[in-house]
């Protein structure tokens, strides 16, 4: 792990595909309460890992056309340099926030956020079940996505379709200390950029996590939607935001939107 060592996890509470602010006074927040240069020396660090479950044919726990990955983000802190600085003390409140106990490494690695993706095969005629069989809005993207077992001919004529893989997003969440330094948009473009390999598209539906009330529903998807165009994403039909593969840098979408992608 690059001499870091991994101290702690803390699960949080996810906001899907949307990073809002804290509005706990007491909270910490990093991006605020640090200096620029460490701001940019903890941005720069962010780094993603992915983790992949596979099972035989006569193992699988859900209908076979997608398979999961979780990502895990992480930026370094090197506390020994900062342990009585007011730097070092945000940081170390933020690593305790992560459930970090013992900072004595050289190097240590707080996990600051987590996502969910699916690699979906369009041509899988069971991948609709697959996706109604998991959580989160997953069904809602295969109901607009598909018609009778296949990418809908309306989207498919709108994309460069080569392989009819794609990229569905279900959740996406950093943890409170660290909201408001783009870390959402660059842990995504690093988990993207890994995934898309094969893949056409990605989709995701922009929605924060049991929102029910119409007003407030159209309000949390008009603002995340705002969000992730910054990435490339494009509005399509019921709420449905899709991003053409084929046609997209990250390191340039994310250069565009004001954000250093190391």
């Amino acid at each position: 792990m690059d001499g870091c060592r991994l101290l702690g996890m803390n699960s949080g509470v996810a906001q899907a595909f949307g990073f809002p602010e804290s509005r706990d006074p007491q909270a910490v927040t990093v991006g605020s309460q640090v200096s620029p240069e460490t701001l940019d020396q903890l941005t720069g660090s962010l780094n993603a890992r992915l983790e992949c479950e596979l099972r035989t044919a006569d193992n699988q726990m859900e209908p076979p056309g997608a398979v999961d990955y979780y990502a895990t983000f992480f930026v370094d802190w090197f506390p020994g340099d900062m342990d009585t600085e007011p730097d070092g003390v945000v940081l170390a409140a933020a690593a305790r926030a992560a459930g970090i106990t013992d900072a004595d490494s050289e190097c240590v690695e707080i996990p600051v956020g987590r996502a969910h993706f699916l690699i979906v095969d369009t041509a899988d005629p069971n991948l609709y079940e697959a996706l109604d069989a998991r959580e989160g809005d997953l069904e809602l993207l295969g109901s607009v996505l598909l018609s009778q077992g296949h990418l809908v001919d309306a989207l498919a004529d709108q994309l460069e379709i080569g392989s009819g893989y794609g990229i569905l997003g279900n959740s996406l969440s950093i943890d409170a200390p660290w909201r408001g330094m783009h870390l959402g948009l660059r842990g995504a473009a690093l988990a993207l950029n890994e995934l898309r390999r094969g893949c056409d598209f990605a989709a995701v539906f922009p929605m924060e996590p049991g929102t029910r009330k119409e007003d407030e529903r159209h309000a949390s998807h008009a603002r995340l939607a705002k969000y992730w165009a910054r990435l490339g994403f494009e509005l399509w039909q019921n709420q449905i935001m899709v991003l053409d593969l084929n046609l997209t840098t990250f390191d340039q979408s994310v250069a565009t939107a004001g954000i250093r992608l190391v």
